[in-house]
């Protein structure tokens, strides 16, 4: 079957040291009456299978809960906190807009085979948008100075030839979420973001992101973000000059009173997840989603944002000069 989608990928120059291949492709393609819709997918792996393998899990998660969208039909959520299930209706989970949360895309999905890996994936994913919201617009966050192991990371992904910036932000669970951006002539180049664990383990996530953002750059012609002048140069402005304030969670803040024993803040509630059961025919593979009413379930873009005021999140940590705050450039 994956040979057959080797005429569809654009696959980057294997040349750095640790030899892994970043793609990006058309993995599936829906047809609807005269029009194809391609489904564009990224990913990057060690080998040619891993990478198609990737690419496949990503259009996994885009599809699962798009089609959540268009579904009306009943399912059912885990409260990850006191575990108990909950009916509820598979379009409050699909992407579109919801009175309570706001505006939800893939935020917070994620695809796999072993439950547990797969749970935290989709939690760890959907801490990092809220992460991005506190630091882009709330100017939480510190700037990580950059190491001989970063340094290593980034010429491995051939990123060491721009201007580059890490920052970490702690907020809302004393994991690492770390969000780069690479910055060449004034222009954003890439961004990356990534939760974890560990630091290192963030900033590697994080840098490969951006490598695949630099490739989709590259495939449609350009060097940099498919932004305005103006937007470039307001956020490089931004990342440059602002004067990020790191406010790490302390331990006081922590609430570990779920099931994976996750240390999260105690403004994190109701923690849920829901497993798609509609999507894919392999009894093996699964889909999951995770949500919280007192979190956002989008990248924090001002559109977004602005289409989320009814988001307890928002209402507890509001930016009061969101309407000519430069917009968030990290997806």
């Amino acid at each position: 079957m994956f040979k057959d989608y080797l005429d569809y990928i654009y696959l980057s120059n294997p040349s750095y040291l640790d030899n892994s291949i970043t793609g990006i492709g058309s993995v599936y393609t829906i047809h609807y009456q005269n029009r194809e819709l391609p489904y564009t997918t990224s990913a990057q792996g060690k080998n040619l299978y891993q990478l198609i393998r990737k690419m496949y899990s990503e259009l996994s998660e885009r599809i699962g809960f798009s089609c959540y969208s268009y579904l009306d039909r009943k399912t059912f959520a885990l409260n990850l906190e006191n575990l108990k299930i909950k009916k509820c209706l598979t379009i409050d989970w699909g992407i579109g807009h919801t009175l309570q949360i706001g505006n939800i895309d893939t935020t917070g999905t994620a695809a796999g085979t072993i439950s547990k890996k797969v749970i935290k994936k989709a939690i760890f994913e959907l801490l990092e948008k809220n992460e991005l919201y506190f630091f882009w617009y709330l100017n939480n966050g510190q700037r990580l100075n950059i190491s001989s192991v970063i340094n290593l990371f980034l010429k491995r992904e051939g990123m060491e030839k721009f201007e580059n910036y890490f920052f970490e932000v702690q907020t809302l669970s004393l994991y690492y979420t770390v969000i780069y951006i690479a910055i060449k002539d004034n222009h954003i180049v890439a961004t990356g973001i990534s939760c974890s664990p560990y630091r290192y383990e963030s900033v590697k996530n994080a840098i490969a992101e951006a490598k695949i953002i630099y490739m989709f750059n590259l495939r449609r012609g350009s060097l940099y973000l498919d932004s305005s002048e103006l937007e470039h140069k307001e956020a490089c402005k931004f990342i440059k000059s602002n004067k990020f304030i790191a406010h790490n969670l302390k331990g006081k803040n922590i609430n570990n009173n779920n099931i994976l024993r996750l240390k999260l803040s105690r403004e994190v509630k109701n923690l849920s997840i829901c497993l798609n059961t509609f999507f894919g025919d392999d009894p093996g593979s699964k889909i999951i989603s995770a949500m919280s009413p007192t979190l956002l379930k989008c990248t924090p873009v001002k559109e977004n944002i602005l289409f989320s005021k009814s988001n307890l999140f928002l209402k507890e940590h509001p930016c009061s000069t969101l309407r000519t705050h430069v917009d968030c450039v990290v997806v």
